[in-house]
């Protein structure tokens, strides 16, 4: 998969232009596994070669071989936590950390289970979860470490936005099952099997969680 872009220049006729990007162009290779715009306006990307990050012009590839704290260049999920922190999952089941400018990676001595990452996301208040499967574990960046998070809950002072907040939360894929935080609980819910498209999840105004399945 190469990299696309669309853009719209607003004039009588509205016309549509499609630029692209591979590796001849910068990426150190065509496959894009995942990819995030940050607050500081920065496009992430995530490939199996190394972490990416793109300007608009030009891409800057960060590996192990020029990035203190980063030990595997495959990376698969991205994630920009509340306080700016961007986090990108590898293959192998650990959690890369971008935190004022250096690479931190955490493994099982972090407390994370060792396993496959399968999805990270949001506790509807901005703080990093990471669902694993084999078995299914869900975990939560909380005050500077990995615990379960079935075993944590958010303020009692959190207002109801936070306290329900869907914000691209970890998705059950092909288990038949969606992890939330619900009035500050973590909730599985059971949905006959069906079979999930693993990135689209969104919650609307009315609170209301919107999915979709595959055929």
């Amino acid at each position: 998969m190469c990299l696309l872009l669309l853009c719209l220049a607003v004039t009588a006729r509205a016309q549509y232009r499609f630029d692209h990007w591979t590796a001849d162009n910068g990426l150190p290779q065509n496959s894009v596994r995942d990819m995030v715009q940050t607050r500081d306006g920065y496009l992430w990307l995530t490939t199996f070669d190394g972490l990416v990050r793109f300007d608009g012009v030009r891409f800057t590839v960060f590996n192990k071989s020029n990035s203190p704290g980063i030990i595997t260049n495959r990376f698969v999920w991205l994630y920009e936590d509340a306080p700016g922190d961007l986090w990108a999952s590898t293959e192998d089941g650990a959690l890369t950390r971008l935190h004022q400018g250096r690479f931190t990676t955490y493994t099982k001595g972090q407390g994370l289970p060792g396993e496959r990452v399968n999805k990270i996301g949001d506790d509807g208040q901005g703080n990093l979860i990471v669902l694993f499967f084999s078995p299914t574990q869900v975990y939560r960046w909380w005050q500077g470490r990995f615990e379960p998070a079935a075993e944590l809950r958010l303020p009692p002072n959190a207002t109801a936005p936070e306290r329900n907040q869907a914000r691209r939360m970890p998705l059950g894929e092909g288990l038949g099952k969606i992890f939330l935080f619900i009035d500050g609980q973590l909730r599985s819910f059971n949905t006959r099997q069906t079979l999930f498209d693993n990135s689209i999840l969104a919650q609307d105004q009315q609170g209301q969680i919107w999915f979709s399945n595959v055929d």
